[in-house]
């Protein structure tokens, strides 16, 4: 697994994780289908609560934890 990369992609589906926290689908051209948790997005303050609904052209990178990516 890479410690990090970056993607171009849509997000095609979202659900609860956390308190603040989301897990994401992204649809990506190279990687395919990703899996990713968005830390602290449900957070009042959250910018990126906006930009990350479901449809949306995204472009981002995604760092490896132990079993899972998490969007930076």
């Amino acid at each position: 697994m890479t410690a990090s990369f970056t993607f171009t992609g849509f997000i095609i589906g979202r659900r609860n994780a956390k308190e603040n926290d989301i897990v994401l689908s992204i649809l990506t051209k190279r990687r395919g289908r990703l899996v990713v948790r968005a830390k602290g997005l449900k957070k009042i303050l959250s910018k990126r609560l906006g930009i990350l609904q479901t449809g949306n052209l995204i472009k981002g990178q995604v760092f490896a934890k132990a079993d899972f990516y998490v969007l930076g």
